[in-house]
This record gives structure tokens, sequence and C-alpha cells, in this order.
């Protein structure tokens, strides 16, 4: 694979493909991965870092993103930086390239990190207990950084309000009958 970004121009939109390198700390998690206690530690390493996916690729993907987007940041300045969650790791790298750049951040969410949560008879494990902390702490410390956010329903948006206050809108994706019935699609030049 070549190590430089590829860039692809269309009309309505530009896409940029970022080379996927690895990362010392991917590589532990993969070598330590059929080892039992050196792998949960890899993983409540990790998970302490806000890297709370838990998959390798996914910490390459953060660091290859990271190591590109500040590449390129120094020669392109933006309005807004977009953190878009799920995975995790793009609210971890919105909230660190806000900061470098001093570019606002916004934050979007399509869900909670563990629909678990939302059971009222959810008893979680240590485990899960753990995860939805540190969960819940790297949200709240990206939120606080945030000068919006969006989600897509009105229950999930209390639960992210009530982490940081962070303001936001409830944005529906589409799915809701009571909003989408009465409406006739109409076609738009600019997307299929």
């Amino acid at each position: 694979g070549s190590n430089k970004a590829v860039i692809k121009k269309f009309e309505t939109h530009t896409e940029i493909y970022f080379p996927l390198n690895s990362h010392w700390l991917s590589d532990m998690h993969t070598a330590w991965h059929g080892q039992k206690y050196l792998n949960r530690m890899a993983i409540f390493l990790h998970w302490m870092f806000g890297f709370l996916d838990g998959d390798p690729r996914l910490l390459m993907s953060y660091f290859s993103l990271k190591k590109a987007l500040k590449n390129h940041l120094k020669n392109h300045t933006y309005d807004l930086i977009v953190g878009i969650y799920s995975p995790h790791h793009m609210l971890k790298l919105a909230a660190y390239l806000s900061r470098e750049t001093k570019t606002p951040l916004a934050l979007d969410f399509r869900d909670v990190w563990s629909l678990r949560i939302l059971q009222n008879d959810y008893k979680p494990s240590r485990s899960e207990e753990l995860h939805d902390k540190l969960c819940a702490y790297h949200w709240k410390k990206w939120l606080k950084q945030s000068l919006f956010l969006s989600i897509v329903s009105a229950d999930l948006y209390q639960i992210v309000y009530n982490l940081s206050g962070t303001k936001g809108e409830v944005v529906t994706n589409g799915f809701e009958s009571e909003h989408y019935a009465q409406k006739k699609p109409q076609r738009n030049h600019l997307f299929t």
C-alpha cells in the first residue's frame, strides 16, 4: 500500500482516503490477544486512554488518521470539526484536533455506547460496569469541549446531555413513521 493520501474530487464533494499504518499499541493488543491476563490488561489500558472500542484495527485507524489529519490541518483551516460516533475513536480524534487547531468542535451521536444501559433491569458485569464508567468519563470530557451535539432521539439526548450539560439537537434518522409517513420524497440532483 501507499503512504500517501488518495484524493478524489467529485462535483458535490471531495473524498480523502488515508493510508492505514501499524502502531505499537495496536501491535501489542494483537500480540496479547490470546493471552488472557495480558489481553485484559491491554483492553483496560485502551479504555483508560479513551480507546473504547477494543479492535486493534481501530487503533491503527486512529493513529493513521491522527497523523494524516495533523499534516492536512497544517495547510488547511476549517470553521468546525465534527466528530461522529461510532466508533469512539472518531470522537477522541475530533476532540484532539479541535484542541490542537483551536477549531470549534461539534459531536454527532448515532447511538449511545451500549444499548444495554437503556434497559431498566440492567445488571452489568464488573467488566461492563467499568466500561460504562470509562465511556461516560471520556464522553463527558469530549462533550464539555464541544459547542453542541446532535443525536437521533430525545431519549438518547437526555442520557448524553446528563453527562455534560452540552446542549444539542435531536435529528431523527428517518425511520420514525410519525415524522415521515405523510411526506412525499422529492428528487434532489445532488444526492441519490
